[in-house]
């Protein structure tokens, strides 16, 4: 579970993050269990409440490849820095249309990379361990 993997590695080196919720859309016992071991606050089955409540300064986006197009969007029209799992869409013409509303709409980043530059440096770490 490339999640699981994730949240290790922020954990472990990457200082001053904060991992505040888990959002689950298939298997909120699963998510459960990964916020008990990683003792993290809030579970959400609802990804609209997610983006309203937890003010996190990103979202990390490891679901179904086929969810990346919509939870990005939903994301980023929520004024969210995105990270998301690859691919990033399933189509070139979703990826596209998500950098042109970026363009005209949005201040956050959207990159396939991480927020910050101590972030950038993990998400290396993520790609070059594969």
């Amino acid at each position: 579970m490339i999640a699981t993997e994730v949240i290790s590695l922020l954990k472990t080196e990457v200082k001053g993050i904060e991992i505040t919720s888990i959002f689950s859309h298939s298997n909120e016992e699963k998510a459960e269990l990964l916020a008990k071991m990683n003792h993290i606050g809030r579970i959400y089955t609802d990804y609209a409440q997610l983006l309203k409540e937890d003010k996190a300064d990103f979202v990390y986006i490891a679901l179904v490849n086929n969810a990346h197009y919509e939870f990005t969007r939903m994301a980023l029209e929520a004024g969210r820095n995105v990270i998301v799992e690859k691919p990033f869409t399933l189509t070139v013409a979703e990826a596209e249309e998500l950098q042109q509303w970026h363009e005209k709409e949005s201040s956050t980043s959207l990159k396939l990379s991480l927020h910050s530059i101590h972030l950038t440096s993990a998400w290396s770490k993520i790609a070059l361990r594969r």
